[in-house]
């Protein structure tokens, strides 16, 4: 590794220095007694120091007694791991609290401590150097003592100072475009309950002025010329003409279709011509993830579809509307109480008929219908990537996972704790780096993609990343070579920014199976776009990395 970055602000040029923690860092040690009142603090790895009752969601009953006190801009870490990985977090939650006495707490001396926590929880130099430090064989510890032998290569303590006062700043656009997105969906969320009548009333308790007839209840089946759904087609090669719209196309935020695979004309005309999309045509998922909305737009036709979607077509009510209601309480509530539970939870056509709409008159649905959908862009606009902006407008292609990598599961090998040998070399699982080892299995960069754990579903870490070097890998992350023509990069982000829930088949546990990921949609780019898009998510990914406690950032409370 070099002593320079490859990006720098304007004005530095001295080489970066290698420094003991122990000369930049400074133990902050004052503890409590057990009648103490100031704000008890935890540090998490999603949402950094953060009140411990709004952590766990109610309050802890432990005695406090040698709890230390952590002020504000001071850097915590708790000295316990289930494996290497230590978060380093500052305390912005409130001017002075306390943690527990696992959590040391330290400052900057002459260095900057912002800079130091990024350094220390985002350098693969440092990281390694954690994990080959930290002690134990089942829970491994990282003493503060054992933290100031560790080595960091820093800058003058002016140039921390920029680029930690630049992080800080991403962090706040960061969280000032999370916090917009936020209290807009809390908004929709008030005015769904609001806006609607309650169970056994006529009116709701908030309406557009002029307003003011009783609302009826219809069934939706009263609504619509037709209720159907479509089956599986027979040619599974995804190549066609036409648009195969399933489940996992539709964004679970603003309905819109992306990314479908293909049919041909034939099978379209023959025996899937009764689910033949039309324009209008309102799409709900009723088998596996249920209550996802679409409306089907002319841009996507000719489309056709699955028996995982139910095709409603209207023939009375405003279609902004109905879709409000099919994404509303009520019929979550629906939903909740009623799916029949077999190989996957689902609704039966029956059931959609007979689901209850609450019905005001059309010009009432019409206000109603705008105003969520206003909602709904604004929800949409705080989470655009900015990315795509300047996108060619080309054809992707959607392939299958097995068509762009090779499986090698048959390499890796499970290792015993009793039976590792510390060594350089990463041990891999399901989500990262869970040891170092003396051996090595492969000896390239391959994508890695979990195959079990609860992760799969809770996403508190990544489900797909890249390892390159010398390595080992368990048992419980798949090992992907992507074919000629495809790109690791692209291909790993591709497959971390997916939904899992709706390919996993374990029960108590959350899994991927070999043979559910071979069949894994992708949407792939040429060769040459496939590297930009890589290199460009890859360094997207390393801001996101540091910047994660504001991407899982909470309301918080402060305390002054």
């Amino acid at each position: 590794m070099g002593n320079t970055p490859n990006i720098r602000f304007k004005g530095f040029t001295d080489d970066w220095e290698q420094r003991k923690l122990g000369d930049i860092i400074t133990e902050y040690k004052e503890t409590v007694d057990s009648d103490c009142t100031l704000p008890i603090l935890t540090s998490s790895k999603t949402e950094g120091v953060i009140l411990q009752e709004e952590h766990f969601g109610r309050k802890q009953q432990h005695d406090i007694t040698g709890y230390n006190i952590l002020p504000r801009n001071y850097c915590t870490y708790r000295n316990r791991s289930d494996g290497v990985d230590f978060t380093f977090n500052i305390n912005k939650c409130c001017d002075k609290g306390i943690i527990s006495k696992f959590y040391p707490v330290f400052s900057g001396k002459n260095s900057d401590v912002f800079f130091l926590s990024l350094v220390l929880n985002n350098s693969e130099e440092v990281v390694r150097e954690i994990a080959y430090t930290c002690t134990g064989t089942g829970q491994k510890v990282l003493s503060f003592l054992d933290l100031q032998k560790m080595k960091v290569r820093v800058p003058n303590f002016d140039e921390q100072k920029e680029i930690a006062a630049y992080f800080e700043s991403l962090d706040h656009i960061i969280t000032l475009h999370q916090r917009k997105c936020d209290e807009t969906k809390k908004l929709k969320k008030y005015m769904l309950q609001k806006m609607f009548p309650q169970k056994n009333e006529k009116k709701p308790e908030i309406r557009f002025a002029g307003f003011t007839d009783d609302w009826e209840q219809r069934k939706l089946g009263t609504l619509c010329s037709l209720i159907t759904k479509g089956t599986t087609p027979k040619d599974k090669s995804g190549n066609g003409e036409v648009n195969f719209v399933k489940v996992e196309n539709i964004d679970t935020d603003n309905g819109e279709v992306t990314s479908m695979s293909k049919i041909s004309v034939e099978e379209h005309e023959g025996y899937l011509k009764r689910s033949r999309l039309e324009e209008n045509d309102i799409l709900f998922s009723i088998a596996g993830t249920l209550g996802r909305v679409s409306v089907v737009k002319p841009s996507i036709l000719p489309a056709n579809t699955n028996q995982a979607l139910a095709i409603i077509r209207t023939n009375e009510g405003y279609i902004p509307y109905l879709t409000t209601v099919l994404k509303g309480p009520a019929v979550e509530d629906f939903i909740r109480r009623n799916p029949t539970i077999g190989a996957q939870p689902n609704l039966s056509l029956e059931q959609v008929n007979n689901l209850d709409i609450s019905y005001p008159e059309y010009d009432e649905q019409v206000k109603i219908g705008d105003y969520f959908a206003l909602l709904d862009n604004l929800i949409t606009l705080h989470q655009r990537k900015s990315f795509s902006k300047n996108r060619k407008k080309i054809v992707w292609e959607q392939r299958k996972l097995e068509d762009v990598v090779e499986f090698l599961d048959t390499i890796r090998k499970p290792l015993e704790g009793a039976k590792r040998t510390p060594g350089p070399y990463p041990y891999y699982g399901a989500s990262g780096i869970v040891d170092y080892v003396d051996g090595y299995l492969f000896d390239e960069e391959l994508v890695l993609l979990s195959e079990d754990g609860a992760n799969i579903t809770d996403r508190n870490y990544p489900v797909c990343f890249l390892a390159s070097g010398k390595y080992w890998v368990n048992n419980h992350a798949h090992v992907l070579r992507t074919k000629d023509g495809n790109e690791n990069k692209f291909i790993c982000n591709s497959l971390e920014r997916k939904d899992y829930k709706q390919y996993n088949s374990g029960m108590a546990m959350p899994k991927l199976n070999q043979e559910v990921c071979r069949s894994i949609p992708i949407n792939c780019p040429s060769f040459d776009e496939q590297k930009k898009i890589g290199a460009y998510l890859n360094n997207l990914d390393n801001l996101i990395t540091l910047h994660r406690r504001a991407y899982h950032h909470k309301k918080r409370r402060t305390y002054k």
